[in-house]
């Protein structure tokens, strides 16, 4: 189906709603909004054709009454994180996957529960960070919210309580996550609940704690915010409903409106943007100001391509205000040639040629020469490009084609450009020569000659130099210092163009 407004998504919890009490249990894959009717009856809305939760799949998940789902921790196998209720009345948290026939048996994360009450979890936008509520001991009083960091290996963290001023002496739950990190959840504290925003100011913290304003908010009880896209749907039990605690759906931001602004360039030349809006694409002459209304946390990609200047792209994602509308102006650069630093990597301590696509095959073919009378015709390219190569050649190529564009034919250079090369080398080292005989004005080499630290560091910033002015094309007008740099470490060189002062 199309993508969901705040009023025909609205329209569609409403028909849910009964006399009885219906609550929001969470959001799976952006696409499925989880729901629990008349305290016993779990349901499902999808909100998106262009999903994985299959009516069967959900059907097959929401059996299990005793396992309330709460939100995706995996794509495929589709793994969901929620709260397992106990046969002692308590709760636990718990995960299920699917095998590809079936769901798993509810299998819980013993390193976030502990003999109390867990439950209501929700997962950071990156998946590294899980906020529950519990009530076990040491908490500030009643239902507190706990966190804990996902760690590299899959196993999290030991839970740490999130503190003051989001958990009070009453009771503080239902926590979900904002797209920008936000922490939405509800609190007891005022005698009802109420809903609130917490700011993320480290990792592992959350400050600032702000209760969300009218028409969310009212004189009756909010609980289970969830948000979709910029839409938070919420259980209430305010009057005008059908009775018990009742589903709604309110616009959680102000509108967000994007001012795209161009630079004034001269009439010759002529820029052009490309926007991509998830899976559409438009183009536009930069000439104007371009006003693109947004949903909050929408993301859009803007490209900008000005003849004789580098392509500058930028990703930008529309802010989410509690209280107000927000113009959001992005400018963009009167000269897309910045300067640029950009670090290359050798090999080894003692090397001295860079590692690069025709290095590489060589010192390869080398060694098959030395090994057969005839080189054998068995060499694949996965024996000598490798990730470090594929490295090498992506930052010499960048850097060419950015000049490229630059010192182009039909484009006017600009009127000076400098390529600074500093490399560096570890001062105790000494490196045998074993390359052809090298005269330059600082630098007179034959083989087998002894290279201090300072010679190597120089030989090296040669080196970056002549690989690029081998790729460059023979018009390309540049300005060119080597400098050498003695320190310990991986041996690197970098190159820094930026334009010369006029």
């Amino acid at each position: 189906m199309p993508a969901l407004g705040h009023s025909s998504l609205g329209e569609r919890l409403r028909q849910l709603n009964t006399r009885a009490d219906e609550f929001v249990l969470g959001l799976l894959d952006d696409a499925v909004v989880l729901i629990a009717q008349r305290q016993t009856h779990l349901t499902f809305l999808v909100l998106r054709s262009d999903t994985l939760w299959t009516p069967q799949l959900l059907n097959a998940l929401l059996d299990d009454r005793s396992f309330l789902p709460r939100c995706a921790l995996g794509r495929w196998p589709p793994t969901v994180v929620g709260t397992l209720l106990t046969h002692t009345g308590s709760a636990d948290l718990a995960l299920r996957w699917w095998d590809g026939s079936r769901w798993s048996q509810p299998e819980a994360l013993s390193a976030l529960n502990s003999s109390s009450w867990d439950g209501q979890p929700t997962l950071s936008p990156d998946a590294q960070w899980l906020v529950f509520a519990s009530d076990r001991p040491g908490g500030a009083g009643g239902l507190d919210l706990y966190y804990s960091r996902r760690l590299p290996d899959g196993s999290w963290e030991s839970p740490q309580n999130l503190g003051p001023p989001v958990n009070t002496s009453a009771d503080d739950a239902m926590p979900w996550f904002l797209p920008d990190g936000r922490l939405l959840y509800a609190s007891r504290s005022s005698g009802r609940w109420q809903l609130y925003a917490a700011l993320p100011v480290a990792p592992g913290q959350w400050r600032q704690a702000i209760a969300l304003p009218p028409p969310i908010a009212s004189e009756y009880d909010e609980l289970t915010p969830v948000l979709w896209h910029d839409t938070l749907l919420l259980a209430s039990n305010r009057s005008g409903g059908r009775g018990g605690y009742d589903l709604y759906a309110f616009p959680l931001c102000g509108p967000v409106t994007v001012v795209v602004q161009p630079p004034q360039l001269s009439e010759s030349i002529r820029g052009r943007l490309t926007l991509q809006v998830r899976d559409s694409t438009f183009h536009t002459p930069a000439s104007t100001p371009l006003h693109l209304r947004m949903a909050a946390f929408q993301t859009i990609r803007i490209r900008y391509d000005v003849p004789c200047r580098p392509t500058v792209e930028l990703t930008v994602t529309a802010p989410c205000d509690l209280f107000r509308s927000v113009l959001y102006w992005v400018a963009l650069p009167a000269d897309s040639l910045p300067d640029l630093l950009i670090e290359v990597q050798f090999p080894e301590a003692s090397s001295y040629q860079l590692l690069t696509a025709e290095h590489a095959w060589s010192r390869l073919f080398q060694a098959r020469c030395a090994l057969h009378p005839t080189l054998t015709p068995d060499t694949t390219p996965a024996e000598w490009w490798t990730a470090d190569v594929h490295a090498t050649e992506q930052i010499l190529d960048s850097l060419v084609r950015i000049l490229s564009t630059t010192f182009a034919p039909q484009c006017q250079p600009p009127k000076a450009m400098r390529a600074h090369i500093t490399a560096t080398a570890d001062p105790t080292l000494s490196v045998l020569y074993t390359g052809p005989p090298l005269s330059l004005a600082e630098l007179q080499l034959w083989p087998a000659t002894q290279l201090n630290a300072d010679t190597l560091a120089l030989l090296r910033a040669h080196v970056v130099a002549a690989e690029l002015r081998r790729r460059l094309p023979p018009s390309t007008a540049l300005s060119w210092e080597l400098s050498a740099q003695l320190q310990p470490g991986y041996p690197r060189a970098t190159v820094r163009l930026h334009r010369a002062l006029e």
